[in-house]
């Protein structure tokens, strides 16, 4: 019998028990459990501000589609990064990343079975002269664009910032930046109040760091393809 992944939302970004201080969300995952054993999951501090567990709904399986071709958007991702290194400089083929770039990836779930490059641009610096200097750049229009809030320098340095942290790295299970969600994701084998208010003071609008707390291994997460 299939073991089944069940995904709980537990934590809002609520007030401490203490008052002082604002607590991060995060998602409880685990195998096989049901939402009448999201108490003993809660915070190992203070169980009142558990909400109630609805579970994710299960994704709906996709048609076959075949092959697709990733062939023309890597070759201008490639282009994009050769572009930052000539712009910007480099250390050891790594480009240095402009502010205004929050990350890229493909999408390769489209009708015609050919991947397409998205590149997502920091919103407070979207422009459509900014978007026309990359085609321009990449010699192609076949690239398309949307708006992120975080720069993927800044989801980078919270990735090094968690790390700064003892009661964090006790129970760090893995993490990594999801370019396609434009936020940095974490996993943890277990949780506290000390460690949701530490969350906190990195992320103070609770949509920059995705925390996943549980047994389950840790998933690869980065630019799709």
């Amino acid at each position: 019998m299939a073991v089944l992944i069940a995904i709980f939302p537990i934590y809002s970004a609520v007030s401490s028990p203490s008052g002082n201080a604002k607590l991060h969300s995060y998602t409880l995952v685990g195998d096989g459990m049901t939402t009448t054993d999201t108490d003993k999951f809660a915070t190992t501090e203070d169980t009142s501000c558990a909400q109630g567990a609805i579970p994710e709904p299960a994704p709906v399986p996709q048609p076959e589609t075949g092959i697709v071709s990733q062939d023309e958007a890597l070759l201008l991702y490639n282009g994009l990064m050769e572009y930052f290194y000539q712009q910007y400089g480099g250390i050891s083929y790594e480009p240095t990343l402009p502010d205004w770039y929050g990350g890229g990836y493909l999408d390769n779930n489209r009708p015609d079975s050919i991947a397409r490059l998205y590149v997502v641009l920091v919103e407070d610096l979207d422009t459509p002269a900014l978007r026309q200097e990359i085609m321009d750049a990449l010699g192609s229009d076949h690239v398309d664009f949307i708006s992120g809030k975080y720069s993927l320098n800044h989801l980078h340095k919270l990735q090094e910032n968690i790390m700064d942290y003892p009661a964090i790295q006790e129970v760090f299970a893995g993490s990594g930046v999801d370019e396609e969600e434009n936020r940095t994701h974490l996993e943890l084998t277990e949780v506290s109040d000390e460690i949701l208010e530490l969350l906190a003071g990195l992320d103070p609008d609770d949509d920059a760091i995705y925390v996943t707390v549980g047994q389950r291994a840790a998933v690869d997460v980065g630019v799709a393809w």
